[in-house]
């Protein structure tokens, strides 16, 4: 092999390293984010809690004190969902977190009748963790 062969070869692999080798990092953790305001007046139950990959650490009850827990990941991205009740009325909340474009918030009534619960998300997209706050009334 001459010279210049040579150092066309290890130019060349150089580059593939650089290109392919960038997408060997390790996975980066997500964290969905929640912080519930319990404005509804009675103790909150969970009902159900889940990520689509990952684990979600949600308290088992939430108190007028409110509470803050999240759901994590290191596959990239993760929907975490939690539900919660008081009596006939219940709340579901999701936050969405992700490595590459934004994450959301969303929530919604499950359970209830005559406009109750209100079930309210604020977040602003974000990409990687994202953090949304809820308030059940």
């Amino acid at each position: 092999m001459s010279k210049s062969t040579k150092i066309a070869f290890g130019i060349l692999t150089a580059s593939l390293l650089t290109i392919f080798g960038s997408g060997m990092a390790s996975a980066q953790t997500v964290v969905a984010k929640f912080i519930v305001t319990n404005s509804y007046g009675s103790t909150l139950t969970l009902d159900s809690a889940s990520c689509t990959s990952g684990s979600i650490s949600a308290p088992s009850t939430i108190t007028s004190a409110g509470a803050t827990f999240s759901g994590s990941t290191t596959s990239g991205t993760t929907l975490c969902t939690a539900r919660y009740h008081s009596g006939s009325f219940g709340c579901q909340f999701q936050v969405e977190a992700a490595s590459i474009g934004n994450g959301y918030g969303a929530a919604n009534a499950y359970e209830g009748s005559g406009g109750k619960p209100t079930c309210t998300p604020t977040f602003t997209p974000t990409n990687g963790n994202q953090t949304a706050t809820f308030v059940m009334q």
